[in-house]
């Protein structure tokens, strides 16, 4: 079985043959969907998705000066150590729908790319509203974690999302 919270069970499942890093980086992203789980789903507020929705216009790669912002965002991320975490490049996965701009800003360079496919953001093979359900479990690792350049990034880059979060959960 992959890693996964299951809402029903209550209960996160785990690949014990996982090694300790991979164990401990994937366990905070599933303990953050237990969290959301347990104080009421605010990942499915709409205040949330609003926060989510105001973040993605700054960067929208369907106009002009969105597509600077994001080609920018991208730009400084490769500096930053938010590149390397699995969990800000699966916020843009689907926050983008897997955008050629975002995924190439890895796979350009050799570098692994995380995310999910479109069908699991569009609920073809995912729940619905995946890309709030997933913003939140990844904002949840990524403080938890507390890795002081990528949550400097991470801030710097969807603060509306961020703020939303932090007050949703009490602070961080």
């Amino acid at each position: 079985e992959s890693c996964h919270y299951n809402e029903t069970e209550k209960m996160i499942r785990m690949d014990e043959r996982l090694d300790d890093d991979s164990y401990a980086d994937i366990f905070r992203h599933e303990l953050g969907h237990f969290t959301d789980d347990q104080i009421g789903r605010p990942s499915l507020s709409e205040e949330f998705a609003q926060s989510i929705e105001a973040d993605f216009y700054w960067y929208n790669p369907n106009n002009e000066s969105g597509s600077a912002n994001l080609q920018k965002m991208l730009s400084d991320l490769q500096s930053s150590s938010a590149y390397y975490c699995h969990h800000y490049s699966d916020i843009l996965s689907g926050m983008f729908l897997n955008n050629d701009m975002v995924r190439n800003a890895w796979e350009d360079n050799g570098d692994a790319y995380w995310g999910h496919k479109n069908e699991y953001w569009n609920g073809n093979e995912g729940p619905n509203h995946a890309v709030e359900r997933e913003v939140f479990a990844n904002l949840f690792a990524i403080y938890a974690e507390n890795d002081l350049d990528t949550v400097s990034f991470v801030e710097k880059s969807f603060p509306n999302t961020t703020t939303r979060f932090k007050s949703m959960i009490g602070g961080v």
